[in-house]
């Protein structure tokens, strides 16, 4: 199998760590760990499968032992089934994917097997509710600005309940969806805010509106939901600053992954997290882990509002212009802090 069909199915399960360490093989944890390993875990990868265009691709893991990636994928696929953690329907997928894979032929059959892989993580249905958010559904749930035509890059979707929120990566693969409670009653109906499928994803592992990044894009403006990408970005758009994108942490904790990820697509990072407690200690975390290998600068929101707050209320590009560097940012705090000690 070659490198990106290795790595297209290593993704599909979920495999941590994984990395092409030179042109002839790629390295990931053994998703077989919690069965296989001590401790249920392989923090620090141990698997290794060979890239093989021309046949079968042999894996060796220094616990599990030898086997060609479609068996070593087949007795993770049983497990997992067992356990109830991916559908019977899915493993035979992805192994006919391998089986097509290896033999290098039909490229068609193996997107269509793509498309059946990712249907059976996330139901059929959200398929046809993508992009389906339209100025009739503005008199249902109205929180965006700008037109509809600038939702299309984000395909936004509605349901009776919800905003679905389609999350794609930089490849501009799906990977999950995200639906947001319409309003503000969730609690009513003993509802979640926010709902993910598949319900095992993890929504750390991604930065949603990541696959808007581009080549002319220089500065990068970290934010924790949903709407507040949509509507900084249009903003952004409308106020001709082509060269910045908005990305959210999906929450306020910015995990190692969504870093690793800000670290490859961005010279600058604003930090741009809501202005209540969680959001202040995410933004210093942004700060203290990327000021090392990034520009970094802040943007202090005022108390209890977001950045989709502060679009609409016409604050957005003002603060933007008057954010602080790390040091000036800093600098401020400690002389607050001395100022309220002398009181």
């Amino acid at each position: 199998m070659n490198s990106l069909d290795i790595q297209y199915i290593l993704r599909e399960l979920h495999a941590q760590n994984v990395r092409q360490i030179d042109r002839e093989n790629i390295m990931f944890s053994c998703i077989q760990a919690q069965w296989t390993h001590e401790g249920g875990n392989d923090h620090k990868p141990s698997c290794g499968v060979k890239i093989n265009t021309s046949g079968l691709s042999p894996i060796n893991c220094f616990t599990c032992g030898g086997d060609t990636f479609y068996g070593y994928v087949k007795t993770y696929g049983y497990m997992a089934v067992k356990s109830g953690q991916m559908s019977k329907e899915k493993l035979e997928v992805i192994l006919d994917f391998i089986q097509i894979a290896e033999a290098e032929v039909d490229c068609n059959e193996r997107e269509r097997l793509k498309f059946s892989i990712k249907k059976y993580e996330i139901p059929e249905r959200y398929f046809d509710i993508f992009g389906n958010y339209t100025e009739e559904s503005k008199k249902i749930y109205d929180r965006f600005i700008g037109s509809i035509e600038d939702l299309k890059v984000f395909n936004v979707g509605i349901t009776d309940e919800r905003l679905i929120f389609p999350i794609y990566d930089t490849r501009k693969e799906l990977c999950m969806v995200s639906g947001r409670w319409i309003g503000n009653n969730w609690e009513e109906y003993d509802e979640p805010k926010y709902k993910h499928i598949p319900a095992e994803a993890n929504k750390s592992h991604y930065l949603y509106g990541e696959h808007l990044f581009n080549k002319d894009i220089k500065k990068v403006i970290i934010t924790e939901g949903h709407i507040d990408v949509v509507n900084g970005n249009i903003a952004l758009k409308q106020a001709g600053l082509n060269d910045y994108l908005v990305v959210g942490l999906m929450g306020s904790k910015p995990s190692d992954k969504q870093i690793e990820k800000i670290k490859t697509i961005s010279e600058e990072v604003v930090a741009c997290l809501d202005g209540d407690m969680a959001g202040r200690v995410g933004q210093y975390k942004l700060k203290e882990r990327l000021e090392n290998f990034l520009s970094v600068s802040l943007i202090q929101l005022p108390e209890g509002k977001d950045l989709d707050n502060v679009v609409k209320s016409g604050d957005f590009l003002k603060l933007l212009n008057e954010r602080k560097d790390s040091l000036n940012y800093d600098l401020e705090k400690l002389l607050n802090i001395k100022g309220e000690i002398l009181l």
